[in-house]
């Protein structure tokens, strides 16, 4: 959940642009004006990880970040991971399964792209 403020609406292109300390994502058209205030919310688990010698496909280069893992928290089937992207101030927190910490060889420090995929962004109005 990040606050940021409407810097684009493209609605030829279906998205609303939203600045989030400087960082610029694309999420969904809503109804939103430039200038609003509003709340971005994406869920942990809609959050993409994406393999480095993977080419990266539309739907998850448009919000793709480049970060490394600060911290993992192992829960029962899945683990939280605390990103942090490179040269900018957001976390993200993505959630994934075990098996796949295991087979990327995932522990803090670990450089990688991460996708926030416009489709799993809401968008609401923050509150003052």
């Amino acid at each position: 959940i990040f606050s940021g403020e409407v810097v684009g609406v493209i609605p030829e292109e279906k998205e609303t642009l939203v600045s989030i300390h400087g960082v610029v994502i694309k999420a969904p058209l809503f109804s939103y004006q430039k200038g609003e205030k509003v709340i971005l919310c994406v869920r942990p688990e809609e959050i993409m990880l994406i393999k480095p010698d993977r080419p990266l496909r539309r739907n998850v280069k448009e919000n793709a970040f480049w970060g490394a893992i600060l911290e993992m928290i192992e829960r029962n089937s899945s683990t939280l991971i605390i990103f942090q992207m490179m040269d900018e101030p957001l976390q993200f927190y993505v959630e994934i399964p075990n098996h796949v910490v295991e087979r990327w060889g995932l522990a803090p420090g670990k450089e990688l792209t991460v996708s926030l995929k416009k489709s799993s962004i809401w968008l609401t109005v923050e509150e003052t």
